[in-house]
């Protein structure tokens, strides 16, 4: 065989990797942009939700169930 058909038949699956590659990049993305939001919206809303929420009452309520 000469070299340009050796390339050839080593060329599809080249590029079936780097397909499949490319999915997993977009992935991390995607997974790391939603990673970004929840952080960020922890930090704005944590400190409003622990304050609306009466962990006390939470713990009598449930102790009171048993």
């Amino acid at each position: 065989m000469d070299r340009l058909a050796i390339v050839r038949a080593w060329l599809p699956g080249l590029q079936k990797s780097s397909s499949r590659g490319q999915t997993m990049a977009e992935y991390a993305f995607i997974l790391g942009a939603i990673a970004v939001v929840a952080f960020v919206s922890y930090v704005t809303m944590g400190q409003d939700v622990n304050a609306m929420i009466s962990w006390q009452s939470i713990d009598n309520a449930l102790l009171g169930a048993m």
